[in-house]
């Protein structure tokens, strides 16, 4: 409904970005009952836009600050928990692109080879659902992905 109404996509970014920035200094205003209002309408309407748009930095960047104002302790908790996990996903990218570099031939160039950590609010709703029982952040088996960027489809 937004685009519909905006016809220049750069109008979305620039609300996206004065959301995302409103949201980092939400925390200084004084009414809690408006701080979650804000959130929650942050979490349901702008967050969507960004990854329906495919800005899913943008997206991630304000589920997260959501998640910290809506759910504090669960914020603090996988935070550090994530923090703590910091030695072991240096060793798996590390060892991970070694074991890629050696099993890939030379026949099919590695274009990039990056990764991404399950951002906090993602893991928050893994670890809610009820079919799962994972209690603790390093019991996700998708915790860390590395993306594998070649130069044709074919090499995939």
């Amino acid at each position: 409904m937004l685009m519909a109404m905006v016809s220049d996509l750069r109008v979305i970014m620039v609300k996206l970005a004065d959301r995302l920035h409103n949201m980092k200094t939400l925390d200084h205003h004084p009414d809690p009952a408006k701080r979650e209002r804000i959130a929650l309408e942050t979490l349901n309407i702008y967050a969507p836009i960004a990854d329906r748009l495919g800005i899913f930095e943008f997206k991630e960047a304000l589920e997260t600050e959501c998640f910290r104002i809506l759910y504090p302790d669960d914020y603090t908790r996988i935070t550090t928990e994530l923090a703590s996990l910091k030695e072991e996903q240096d060793f798996f990218i590390h060892k991970a692109r070694e074991v890629i570099r050696e099993v890939i031939s030379d026949s099919v160039p590695i274009i990039d080879i990056s990764y991404r950590i399950k951002a906090p609010f993602s893991i928050h709703r893994k670890l809610s659902r009820k079919e799962y029982s994972y209690t603790h952040t390093g019991d996700l088996y998708d915790l860390f992905a590395i993306r594998i960027i070649t130069d044709d489809i074919r090499h995939c």
